[in-house]
């Protein structure tokens, strides 16, 4: 496993009751109705590499604590779905959905990573950025947000 999604605050429980929430307050205040939601099909996280060494027997997610900024706004995202709704996955988003009614468009939400991120720890960039490689590896920035987790 190289990947994890962090909350800023809370755990993934708590993370998707806030989203959840948020969606169904704004679509019952501008439809002014209650009870009615906007909900999701799926919450996706933008992606930022913590460089690691690769050493596979020992576990990056508390040793390697160096970000970049986000790889690429809106891609590399990885997702929560909703099973009740997501019919078709591709492993970073879903692709149809029986929420669409006819069109089978799936609605997401691209959270703000100051509410959570995508934690990708890789050795190096994948290929299509290998050109933006080395300046995502001059701009790290300390990122302790996974910390809080280690020993609970």
């Amino acid at each position: 496993m190289d990947e994890v999604i962090v909350p800023k605050r809370g755990d993934w429980h708590t993370l998707l009751t806030k989203l959840e929430t948020k969606n169904k307050k704004i679509t019952a205040k501008s439809l002014s109705l209650q009870g009615e939601s906007d909900i999701k099909d799926a919450y996706c996280f933008q992606a930022f590499y913590f460089f690691s060494d690769g050493l596979e027997e020992n576990s990056p997610f508390y040793r390697d604590l160096y970000r970049t900024e986000i790889i690429q706004k809106d891609q590399f995202m990885k997702c929560f779905h909703r099973i009740k709704t997501v019919e078709t996955v591709h492993n970073h988003m879903p692709i149809t959905c029986l929420s669409g009614l006819e069109d089978r468009n799936c609605s997401i939400e691209v959270v703000e990573p100051t509410i959570a991120k995508l934690h990708h720890y890789r050795k190096d960039c994948v290929n299509v950025l290998e050109k933006e490689c080395l300046q995502l590896k001059k701009n790290l920035t300390l990122d302790t947000s996974l910390l809080r987790f280690k020993y609970t």
